[in-house]
């Protein structure tokens, strides 16, 4: 509903790993290494993954982060990207 009022993107770790692996090159066969394996991808990696997608230019206005963060740990680590890359 936020989106049909206000140029913003949604940014979904779900959309972005799919989107990453379907990608190709070492970064896609690590992701599906991981997952394959049943294990959970890093903070860093997913970090990384919404860094990339911040410089797309539906992201100029605003977003709306889904399913990152989940624990304090990982809301510092978007609040340090968010500030360094101010």
């Amino acid at each position: 509903m936020l989106r049909q009022h206000h140029t913003i993107c949604h940014l979904s770790t779900g959309d972005m790993l799919r989107a990453a692996t379907n990608e190709g090159g070492a970064k896609a066969k690590e992701l599906k290494e991981i997952m394959a394996s049943g294990k959970l991808v890093s903070d860093e990696i997913i970090v990384d993954l919404i860094k990339d997608n911040l410089t797309k230019p539906e992201c100029k206005e605003g977003f709306i982060l889904d399913g990152f963060p989940r624990t304090v740990v990982q809301a510092q680590k978007v609040s340090l990207l968010l500030f360094v890359n101010q």
